[in-house]
């Protein structure tokens, strides 16, 4: 089965709450290890350490990788078959601020739905709710319950298009033309073949304005009543 990976929108998430730091840090001087980078931590990163944008990024693939792994794992989210790429997304980014063993305890015997339910509820540090965890929770349920955009792969036109595009245009202003003519029907000046009918009815209609219809039904009455009046 091909591992699905986090998409840009995913990594952006990651990126606008992690920060990048280039000196090795440690946001809780409680922790074990130092923190650089966008957020790497492990016992690789030792007190003092510098590197470049360069190694940040390439420490950020490599996370991500093994943060995508985990979510890509059943034994760790049962549910993956049913995540749509918003909410495998915001897993990856649960679970690179969480760890793997929040990850598992989160997803296992959830639905998708309750999975979301329970999201926000990973706020605290130390028995202690902090606001930047409250936000990140909040921004992955929202990406969680987004639904995915639908994007469209741009593909060339060929000639063969180009040819059903133009008939298409001519066709299009062919029937401009018919409806733009029928219009101008439904509104006619009295016709000179009809001027004797309208003199005729002239008590009875108060427009010389109508559609050729009219016009016609019009004529073939009067000639029908001078018909058979002269009968």
């Amino acid at each position: 089965m091909t591992q699905r990976k986090i998409s840009q929108a995913g990594i952006e998430l990651i990126k606008s709450f992690e920060g990048c730091k280039l000196t090795a840090y440690k946001p809780v001087q409680s922790e074990n290890y130092w923190t650089i980078g966008w957020g790497h931590y492990g016992s690789d990163v030792k007190q003092g350490q510098t590197i470049t944008q360069a190694q940040a990024d390439a420490m950020l693939v490599e996370d991500l990788a093994k943060y995508e792994a985990f979510v890509n794992n059943k034994a760790y989210v049962p549910v993956l078959d049913q995540l749509t790429k918003n909410q495998f997304d915001a897993l990856v980014s649960f679970c690179y601020n969480c760890g793997a063993g929040n990850l598992k305890t989160l997803c296992n015997g959830r639905t998708v739905a309750q999975i979301g339910q329970n999201i926000t509820k990973y706020n605290k540090s130390s028995g202690i709710v902090l606001a930047g965890l409250v936000r990140r929770r909040q921004a992955e349920l929202n990406l969680f319950n987004s639904p995915d955009k639908i994007v469209q792969e741009d593909k060339p036109v060929t000639l063969e298009v180009m040819k059903q595009l133009e008939e298409l245009k001519t066709t299009v202003e062919s029937q401009a033309k018919w409806i733009a003519a029928q219009k101008a029907k439904e509104n006619m000046e009295c016709p000179k073949w009809a001027e004797e009918a309208y003199g005729y009815y002239k008590g009875y209609i108060s427009d010389r304005n109508g559609s050729y219809d009219f016009w016609r039904y019009l004529t073939i009455s009067y000639r029908k009543e001078r018909g058979l009046k002269s009968n």
